[in-house]
């Protein structure tokens, strides 16, 4: 169906910004801007090849195994196989594991990365945990940090692939990690583009796409796993038609992946721009989208106190930056 082919598309070039290892190897690995200069093209390119790969090794496997019932996720080691060719076989299950094994690397480190610097050094600051006495452990309490997270990471993965159906083909795990990932692309791209986005309609946006996210995609998931009920997928939660994960108040006909990424990004985007426009921003959080963005245009001049709205609590925390709060 075009709809589901959009769907993907648009999943696609989310998952490009959104998931974490993408960002690791676009952002934090990139030491200069001559990389970006060089993957902008070559990146594509690479893409490409290995699309039109893809294409001979699917006819030939449609064609070989169309009464076989083989997984089309197995067609690039089960081809070789059928024709007695272990060597070949073998290079494809090689550079299938590396490949899949670098990928679970990269994630793990990046994730780890980013729970420590945003989540364990804040709390730890918080709390005033780390005092002029602990300085020189610190790097260790990071690595520390980053490595029992790696750990939990691969355990609450190893956890989900025991739990739901071991069945289930890759393709459909890909496009349900894709569609959580996406929500993070509204507060990427308004955050850059657009100066009228704020903290609180971020969080608000994020909160509602990803709790719809959870009800219309991950939830029938586990359900079909065996995981849960399969009767929330057919009859609704609490027996309530107009709660179907799957067809959720009315019954669009949509895929099941068009249905959940169109109401929980449209939920995220709504929040998030409502949120924005019913709340004035900080000082901090204007200055931060200036940065971005780029001062308004006010003829030439910066705007002054009174047009600006800056209150007096913006002055305050910002001499707080400077004076300290008391």
């Amino acid at each position: 169906l075009p709809a589901t082919f959009l769907t993907q598309v648009l999943l696609a070039g989310a998952a490009i910004l959104c998931l974490p290892r993408q960002f690791h190897a676009a952002i934090v690995e990139a030491r200069a801007d001559a990389d970006t200069a060089i993957a902008r093209w070559l990146f594509p390119v690479y893409l490409v090849l290995f699309s039109l790969a893809v294409i001979p090794i699917t006819l030939a496997g449609l064609r070989a195994f169309q009464t076989a019932g083989v997984a089309a996720d197995t067609f690039v080691l089960a081809l070789p196989m059928s024709l007695g060719n272990e060597l070949l076989a073998m290079l494809a299950f090689v550079g299938g594991f590396s490949a899949a094994t670098s990928m679970v690397i990269v994630a793990c480190v990046a994730l780890s990365t980013m729970i420590s610097n945003e989540i364990v050094v804040p709390s730890m600051v918080r709390m005033r945990a780390v005092q002029g006495d602990t300085l020189t452990d610190f790097p260790r309490l990071i690595l520390t940090a980053r490595r029992v997270a790696i750990v939990a990471i691969a355990l609450l993965a190893l956890a989900y692939f025991k739990v739901t159906d071991e069945t289930t083909a890759l393709a459909s795990i890909g496009l349900l990690s894709f569609a959580a990932a996406a929500q993070f692309a509204p507060l990427i791209v308004l955050g850059v583009y657009w100066p009228g986005a704020n903290r609180i309609g971020a969080l608000g946006g994020l909160s509602a796409g990803f709790a719809l996210w959870a009800f219309t995609l991950f939830l029938p998931a586990l359900a079909r796993s065996g995981a849960l009920p399969i009767s929330i997928v057919e009859q609704g939660l609490f027996g309530w038609s107009m709660l179907r994960p799957e067809a959720l108040l009315f019954d669009t006909g949509l895929h099941p992946l068009t249905h959940g990424v169109l109401w929980s990004l449209g939920a995220n985007v709504a929040v998030l721009v409502g949120v924005s426009l019913s709340r004035r921003q900080s000082l901090i959080e204007r200055s931060q989208a200036y940065t971005f963005v780029g001062l308004p245009d006010v003829g030439g001049k910066l705007p002054d106190v009174a047009t600006a709205g800056v209150t007096i609590d913006d002055l305050q925390a910002l001499a707080a930056r400077f004076v300290g709060a008391e």
